[in-house]
């Protein structure tokens, strides 16, 4: 009995530091989520993530709740995480909405853009102004 419950408080030491990513869409993001089997959160755990011909897209940390937000969408993900003492996990993600997430992306640009040559321009003017 002893021997059980010697192993049986090894094996639970085991997974003590495991690390879980989980991947889910919200508000047309693709975010990768990572905790220890302890419920605190992976903070700064190296993410990285890529295509469906393992093409490394983007690497980056996980901020200080775990969570990481996927930049470069592509239909078919694999998200790789790594925390500090080699713990690691990954999984496979399938975009459900890539058409949303594209354009999204790409109108997001546009606007910037477009306030970006607004207030050049308006910079441009009021020193036009005080030179006078």
């Amino acid at each position: 009995m002893k021997k059980i419950l010697l192993i049986a408080l090894f094996v639970s030491s085991l997974f003590a530091h495991k690390l879980n990513l989980f991947v889910f869409e919200e508000d047309g993001k693709v975010i990768a989520s990572t905790y220890f089997a302890s419920g605190t959160f992976c903070n700064e755990c190296k993410i990285e993530v890529y295509d469906k011909d393992n093409k490394l897209l983007e690497k980056g940390l996980t901020n200080k709740d775990g969570d990481y937000i996927v930049k470069n969408v592509e239909s078919k993900l694999l998200i790789k995480a790594e925390a500090m003492g080699g713990h690691g996990a990954q999984s496979e993600f399938e975009v459900k909405n890539l058409a949303t997430h594209k354009e999204e992306v790409h109108n997001y640009n546009l606007v910037e853009a477009a306030v970006g040559i607004i207030l050049i321009f308006l910079i441009f003017l009021g020193l036009k102004r005080f030179q006078k």
